[in-house]
């Protein structure tokens, strides 16, 4: 679970002090060379770590990469905004010490695929592999793409990870932002709140071999969702912005023609673009104790609906 904290932000004004929700070190497994962590953007060892999770929950502890067949196993990696601290530092090494103060293992491990390329080979996974950078297309993107892969029969499994670390720049924009003392996204007044995670995910076939548990099955994934699928239960994906909570109410209410008030999960980890992949997690495993089928949305800024289904 992330942690409260504040942190010390320079600004154009002075130095500003926030609150954030920072997620606690990782600690890896044994079996990856400590040359290899040191080398990981810390968004990549949350993602592993998020990743190896869901891996040891669908198939149980394995010491030898996933089980059963991994060219038969698929990764999707869904972040808005990568390695961004990682991006950031190599910048300033360049512009301080020009190209002396290049870093060939800094500048590989802040693009964009460095995640991806680092889990599958820490995993062992063999299959398609993917990265899915949308801004707030990217948790329901990543998902969707895992599911036709799946439909597909390309795979038989795939392991998605989804979520972004807090950065300078986001510290930044959170220290500039005009936003309410008090955090709460069921509130319209702007009450965002700096925050990161990772959650990681494992999608099966449903006669899939392998999995020794299964939480509940993704029966639809709409990445421009025309209407609002009727459910008992909606997990919205507000992260405290100005206007947000009403726009996602009067969504739902007018497409699925419910009046069943929607919940949110954002004060458990922060403000994040790829908020929803946790509404997605806590909507799993809430379905595998009640079997409620659970709709989770998520409007863009632009009012674009993307709904994903469980049950």
């Amino acid at each position: 679970m992330p942690r409260c904290a504040t942190r010390a932000v320079r600004t154009h004004d002075g130095v500003r002090q926030i609150e954030v929700f920072q997620a606690p070190e990782v600690a890896l497994s044994e079996g990856i060379p400590d040359a290899v962590k040191r080398r990981m953007a810390r968004v990549t060892r949350m993602g592993l770590a998020a990743a190896m999770q869901a891996v040891t929950d669908a198939f149980g502890p394995q010491r030898k990469g996933i089980y059963p067949k991994p060219e038969r196993i698929g990764l999707v990696v869904g972040t808005a905004f990568g390695c961004l601290s990682m991006a950031i530092d190599h910048q300033d090494r360049v512009l301080t010490g020009g190209a002396a103060g290049v870093s060939p293992s800094i500048f590989s491990g802040s693009i964009h695929n460095a995640i991806a390329s680092q889990l599958s080979i820490s995993l062992g996974i063999r299959g398609p592999m993917s990265t899915v950078t949308t801004m707030e297309h990217t948790a329901i993107g990543a998902m969707r793409l895992a599911f036709d892969w799946l439909n597909a029969d390309r795979v038989d499994h795939v392991v998605v990870v989804i979520g972004d670390e807090l950065s300078e720049f986001h510290s930044y924009m959170m220290a500039n932002l005009d936003v309410a003392r008090d955090f709460d996204p069921q509130s319209d007044a702007c009450s965002a709140i700096a925050g990161e995670g990772m959650a990681g995910f494992v999608i099966s076939r449903p006669d899939a071999p392998g999995v020794r548990q299964r939480h509940c099955q993704i029966t639809d994934v709409r990445a421009f969702a025309e209407r609002c699928p009727v459910g008992q239960r909606y997990f919205v994906g507000c992260h405290g912005g100005e206007g947000q909570w009403s726009r996602h109410l009067q969504w739902i209410r007018h497409n699925a023609g419910t009046a069943v008030e929607p919940q949110c999960h954002a004060r458990l980890f922060g403000s994040m673009v790829t908020a929803v992949a946790f509404e997605i997690l806590v909507g799993a495993l809430l379905v595998r104790t009640d079997g409620c089928r659970t709709i989770c949305v998520q409007l863009t800024d632009h009012g674009e609906p993307q709904t994903l289904t469980l049950g």
